[in-house]
């Protein structure tokens, strides 16, 4: 059975220790048992006393945890009174040891703010009104069955790594929920040139966050946080003041720059008995093309593209020359050329904005293949996943005979991966690399998707048409999108049409005001062992505690506040009004005249009152409006106690009564809502009565 201690001179915070509390799973790592924690922290047992009603959120930091810190939805208990469990929050104590000012900022806002908004940012299949319809927006699974398939990007795909955080391609603002904000807001070079021209250029980058000063034992420390809430957050919270016509900006990606690719013309190269692999292309995005020798860095040249790129009518002349031993690799930029244009005579040109051709590297070699690819290359592309649409007509001349070039008779070098990864030659002749897939191509791995030709002997020209129909990065990608251009759709979306998945019920206590405008946050440690708790570990805690009292109201412009102070007990004003009487049998005869006596714990009243009679009728409504209060601790019990009488002029007869006996807040905060009473009558007299409970907490 878990044990407790408030550790000495800190009356705010709670250890727990025991096997059921913190358990290991499967691989090793240490992991809080949720529901074991919930039942000791609602118990006697607490040196903090029993916290059932009492605390929003838990905040449990857990000795040796490896894994990342999470919220789990299964911990919410919205039936709880004066205070709902809102959630319990797990945390790794190592972010306790060794507190710098910033290492601070970033638990507070990168991790505790963040975990804790999933209470009311879990979108799951978030859904907006569009046109008096409402469209679920994609899932990861959504939007990457799309991209499989050469289809342009669903729309709003605004929702991120595990379909609970914020993709890089909304507006997320000042969050603290994975995403970005974007910085600048441009039009496109589409303007006027497509069908379309709801196109927008946003440069991202990362959220703001807060700065303030916190006193610590009278250190002061400068606090920067990674990130806090943005509008359409604290109006999604129930946030005054933020109008449901405000706006955000969501878009459906097209490019997404820089990014971790090179596209376009695939070479290998013989060169003093070595074979090399050259790549010249689209390099990191539609802005700038790069030769580059793979597995050599130094190798590389480059040059930025004009505007013109970004046009959909434009297209990109990428060849190659075999002359002797001398390779060149050359680009060009023009409307509609033909194939004519890609093999005219070589011609050196210093500039590309020209519209002839530029040589930008030569080789010494003789080439032995010749093809298309795409690569990614850079090995950690864990968040930075890139999908390619990569269009190519190409054509071969050689002895002056110009020969078309069909990628579906090109040899496939595709990589060895699962199906849902496999790039694809789609049925319009493009190049589809999904984002699932690794693709590295590097000296020593080689698993970029190739379609290839073994190279003529002779001199000849290897040319093609190049088109970046998209590239985007995974919306998994989050925060890690900072300090990129995105151009794609723009939709413009209002608060008030978009919906998180939740039921009425559901969405009200999630938005509701919290008690007092404070959400009661407790902090803790829970650990398998005692010792396992160092005295670091607790000051560290004590100093995110009272730091996150001082951050958390600057999230939310100062309409919430985080109260850590669990010592004090809770109070309430209480007041029951009895409403009505409904007579369902008045006894001996179709009349009678009722006298109620009416007691609410010690107090007492009579209706009509003490030396009055009310006329009643079997079947019939009466209103009696009376109404007693009280000022009650959370755990004082509340009594009511009614009687009737039939008054004449001989005999007082009964007519029942009713009792009614609610044990501490937990059941008389719960009867809030209108509520009545029954009693089976004497001699046959029966009657409902009506009541309502109000609290007020203090």
């Amino acid at each position: 059975m878990a044990q407790f201690k408030l550790p000495e001179g800190y009356s705010n915070i709670i250890a727990i220790w025991g096997d059921d509390v913190v358990q290991r799973d499967s691989q090793g790592d240490y992991y809080l048992n949720r529901t074991n924690l919930r039942t000791n922290l609602f118990s006697e047992r607490n040196p903090l006393g029993n916290l059932k009603g009492k605390v929003d959120f838990v905040v449990c930091f857990v000795v040796k945890r490896q894994g990342a810190p999470d919220y789990s939805q299964s911990s919410i208990e919205h039936n709880l009174y004066p205070r709902p469990l809102r959630g319990i929050v797990q945390l790794r104590a190592s972010s306790l040891e060794n507190l710098t000012a910033k290492k601070i900022g970033d638990v507070l806002g990168g991790t505790i703010a963040h975990e804790l908004n999933h209470y009311w940012l879990v979108p799951g299949t978030a859904r907006i009104r569009l046109e008096g319809q409402l469209v679920n927006t994609p899932t990861a699974d959504n939007i990457e069955q799309a991209f499989r398939e050469g289809e342009p990007c669903p729309p709003f795909p605004i929702i991120g790594r595990q379909d609970a955080h914020w993709s890089p391609f909304l507006n997320a603002g000042n969050t603290v929920m994975d995403g970005v904000q974007y910085e600048q807001i441009e039009a496109t070079p589409y303007s006027g040139l497509c069908e379309n021209d709801n196109y927008v250029q946003v440069k991202t980058c990362k959220p703001d966050g807060n700065t303030f000063t916190f006193n610590h034992n009278g250190n002061q420390m400068a606090i920067k946080t990674i990130g806090s809430n943005s509008q359409l957050e604290k109006w999604i919270m129930g946030l005054p003041d933020i109008p449901d016509t405000s706006q955000f900006l969501a878009l459906d990606p097209q490019w997404v720059f820089p990014s971790l690719f090179q596209s376009g013309l695939y070479l290998e190269l013989e060169t003093n008995g070595n074979i090399e692999a050259w790549y010249l292309g689209y390099d990191q995005g539609p802005h700038q093309i790069m030769a580059q020798k793979v597995g050599d860095s130094s190798s590389t040249s480059s040059i930025s593209l004009p505007s013109a790129p970004l046009d959909p009518n434009r297209e990109i002349g990428l060849r190659t020359i075999q002359e002797n031993t001398t390779v060149k690799l050359q680009v060009r930029t023009w409307l509609n050329p033909t194939y004519q244009q890609l093999t005219e005579a070589s011609v050196s040109i210093p500039s590309i904005d020209s519209g002839n051709w530029q040589t930008i590297h030569s080789l010494s070699g003789k080439l032995k293949r010749i093809g298309i690819s795409t690569r990614t290359y850079l090995t950690e592309i864990t968040y930075m996943r890139t999908y390619t649409l990569l269009s190519a007509d190409l054509c071969l001349s050689s002895e002056g005979e110009i020969t078309p070039i069909r990628l579906e008779d090109l040899e496939k070098e595709f990589p060895n991966f699962e199906a849902h990864e496999q790039p694809r030659l789609l049925s319009n002749g493009r190049l589809m690399t999904p984002w699932t897939g690794s693709f590295l191509e590097t000296r020593d791995k080689h698993d970029a998707p190739k379609l290839t030709m073994i190279a003529p002997d002779k001199d000849f020209i290897f040319a093609g048409i190049f088109k970046l129909d998209a590239c985007v990065i995974n919306s998994w990608a989050g925060l890690t999108a900072a300090n990129r251009t995105i151009i794609g759709k723009k939709h413009l979306v209002k608060f008030k049409d978009f919906q998180l998945p939740w039921t009425n019920e559901e969405q009200h206590r999630r938005q509701e005001q919290p008690l007092n405008d404070e959400y009661m946050t407790l902090f803790c440690i829970a650990a398998q062992d005692e010792a396992q708790i160092t005295d670091h570990m607790i000051e560290g805690l004590e100093q995110l505690r009272l730091a996150w009292e001082d951050y958390y109201p600057r999230t939310v412009d100062g309409h919430r506040h985080a109260n850590t102070n669990l010592q004090h007990s809770y109070r309430a004003n209480v007041s029951i009004k009895f409403t009505r009487i409904r007579i369902l049998d008045a006894g001996f005869g179709p009349q009678a005249d009722l006298r109620l006596f009416l007691r609410v714990n010690n107090q007492h009243k009579f209706w009509p009152d003490e030396h009055s009679t009310k006329e009643i009728s079997s079947g019939q409504s009466y209103i009696i409006g009376e109404t007693f209060s009280f000022t009650l601790n959370d755990r004082d019990p509340l009594g009511i106690y009614v009687s009737g009488q039939d008054v004449d002029p001989i005999r007082n007869d009964p007519m029942g009564k009713v009792e009614q006996a609610f044990y501490g807040s937990q059941n008389w905060n719960a009867g809030q809502n209108k509520s009545s009473l029954s009693n089976e009558g004497d001699f046959g007299a029966r009657f409902r009565l009506y009541y309502d409970i109000s609290v007020e907490w203090l």
